[in-house]
């Protein structure tokens, strides 16, 4: 609860203005700040897809979702993923859930630490639906 109570509250400061306010929560990094450049999602009832994104430096990013947004790869290589928490925030700093991200918005992608006992029980990608490679299955 005491990092749930630190993230809110750095999001806060942070949409206030104080935007180094989450650098004082270790377990939180912001790991890409860029733009949404296309969303595919996958047919069905859950939220499921991928999102292209492109960062500042305009190097692309894939952001897979499934309910919730499971891994963060840029340069072919695995930025983030599940069981650590990753949420994306618009502009200002507030929370774009997984069933409103759209191409056009400005987003940064922070990744919440997940606790040493879920890290260590070894989660796997499968429990989150992702492939081994931390991909999200759309089809074409």
């Amino acid at each position: 609860m005491s990092l749930a109570l630190a993230v809110g509250r750095g999001l806060g400061r942070a949409a206030s203005g104080q935007v180094d306010a989450l650098r004082e929560v270790p377990q939180v990094r912001v790991v890409l700040d860029g733009w949404v450049t296309e969303v595919r999602r996958a047919p069905g009832v859950e939220v499921r897809g991928v999102a292209s994104l492109s960062t500042r430096n305009r190097q692309p990013a894939r952001l897979d979702f499934a309910n919730e947004y499971l891994a963060l790869i840029t340069a072919g290589e695995l930025q983030a993923s599940a069981p650590d928490v990753l949420c994306v925030v618009d502009a200002g700093w507030l929370p774009i859930p997984v069933d409103e991200i759209r191409p056009g918005q400005q987003v940064r992608v922070l990744v919440v630490d997940a606790v040493e006992d879920l890290r260590s029980a070894h989660v796997e990608f499968g429990a989150f639906g992702l492939t081994g490679r931390g991909y999200v299955e759309v089809g074409s």
